[in-house]
């Protein structure tokens, strides 16, 4: 008799685990209808990630092709060199706007058998459904989890990289489907990054991202872009934050919750693929030997913005 388990989460963990272990386990996945994704997009190794969704090469394309990103190119001007690519999926690597392929993943779970629950509201805690389940996994990602207080937090490492943002109503002069970035040092010989990113029809992502000793305020950043051709004010700008992607790992206290992908350990974004790491994760629930540990790391680079598909300018 195969076990009963509850999938919770409404991102990419979640689509791959309905994926990979619906054959082996009754599975229901609880998941937000409306969940909002960054339609930065993002890039995979494309051979390994599905080979292990065991993907014909026919449904492979299809899939490309439905979930591509709406941003086309991206430039980088590292100093005085300006280097242009396409966003498009190459032999190597998979390109792709996240929130269709979480769309698409689910889809294809429920075709698979997978029974979709649909949650109005997610839940701080999620122990209560143990009780009619044999295991909960946990795919609500790192913010649910440090609300969660069944949850023991570990940090492992500082972080590699820091950002600030902000999201600004798109000037004219900012293309709508380009990303954008600016390799540059600062006044005591620190790197920086800073990019334009389109999110959504009318909304661009501005941003900076530095190392550890340096700082960058919201003046700052506006300064910078207005030296770039970009005069915005602050009454441009519609939200701003800073992050910083410390590494953790994290264990619930209940037995039958086991967290996944970043509920469970939060990845390096400027030397690991977060979502590969996860795949190898439930390729081992499933009883399969994990990925290689060269296919989860990201290639080598000097850069401090993650943003940056560097794969495609090596």
């Amino acid at each position: 008799m195969r076990s009963c388990k509850l999938i919770v989460g409404s991102g990419l963990t979640a689509g791959l685990a309905a994926n990979l272990l619906c054959d082996v386990h009754e599975l229901s996945l609880s998941f937000l209808p409306f969940a909002k994704f960054s339609s930065m997009p993002e890039i995979l190794p494309r051979r390994a990630f599905f080979d292990a969704l065991e993907l014909s090469r026919a449904e492979e394309a299809a899939v490309i092709s439905k979930v591509s990103t709406s941003a086309r190119e991206v430039v980088w001007n590292d100093g005085n060199v300006s280097a242009q690519r396409s966003l498009e999926s190459t032999d190597d690597f998979f390109i792709y706007d996240k929130g269709l392929l979480a769309s698409w993943l689910l889809d294809r779970a429920i075709q698979r058998g997978v029974h979709a629950i649909k949650s109005h509201a997610q839940s701080s805690t999620i122990q209560e459904e143990c009780k009619n389940f044999d295991a909960v996994l946990d795919c609500r990602g790192a913010g649910a989890v440090a609300k969660d207080p069944g949850y023991t937090i570990r940090q492992e490492t500082l972080s590699s990289t820091y950002c600030t943002y902000a999201i600004i109503k798109r000037p004219k002069s900012m293309s709508n489907d380009h990303l954008v970035f600016w390799s540059v040092l600062n006044e005591y010989g620190l790197q920086r990054t800073f990019f334009a990113m389109p999110c959504g029809t009318e909304l661009t992502s501005v941003g900076g991202s530095y190392c550890e000793g340096d700082q960058l305020d919201i003046t700052a950043l506006l300064d910078m872009m207005c030296s770039l051709g970009y005069p915005l004010t602050p009454s441009d700008v519609k939200l701003t934050a800073n992050v910083a992607p410390h590494r953790f790992s994290c264990s619930h206290s209940h037995p039958k919750i086991i967290p996944l992908g970043d509920a469970a350990r939060s990845t390096c974004p400027l030397t690991e693929y977060g979502v590969m790491s996860a795949l190898s994760q439930l390729l081992q629930l499933r009883g399969d030997n994990g990925l290689l540990p060269s296919v989860i790391r990201r290639p080598a680079s000097s850069q401090i913005d993650p943003h940056i598909p560097v794969e495609l300018f090596l």
